[in-house]
């Protein structure tokens, strides 16, 4: 897979979770048919009710979920193999204790063909 610089990103590095830094990241290229759709929902969860990750796949590629707080924080982090056609990852916040707030997720999918990556945000109210 071929990737290229994007200046100016900030990301959180492995063992420094809260922590941002000025080098810049990399952004995947992205792969034709790789990734059908991505749903987050519900989005606003009420307390007690996980979030559920809905990833249409094309082909078959390892997934892997992060969430984070919006300072930065990880908070959860769950991998799976991904077969093509739908497939869900369950993020049982209720389980954790976690706090009304908003929450940022990245969900990275990726096979020999190349890598896929998408960010978005989750809400939770109690």
């Amino acid at each position: 897979p071929t990737c290229t610089p994007h200046a100016g990103a900030m990301a959180p590095v492995a063992g420094h979770e809260g922590t941002a830094t000025s080098t810049p990241t990399l952004v995947p290229t992205p792969v034709p048919g790789l990734v059908q759709s991505v749903v987050a929902a519900p989005n606003i969860a009420n307390a007690g009710q996980p979030i559920k990750f809905q990833v249409e796949l094309g082909q078959s590629a390892k997934m892997d979920l992060a969430i984070f707080t919006v300072s930065g924080e990880g908070v959860y982090e769950v991998q799976a193999e991904g077969r093509e056609g739908p497939n869900q990852m369950v993020w049982d916040q209720a389980r954790q204790g976690m706090a009304s707030g908003l929450y940022v997720y990245v969900l990275k999918i990726q096979n020999g063909s190349g890598t896929f990556v998408k960010r978005g945000k989750v809400a939770i109210l109690h």
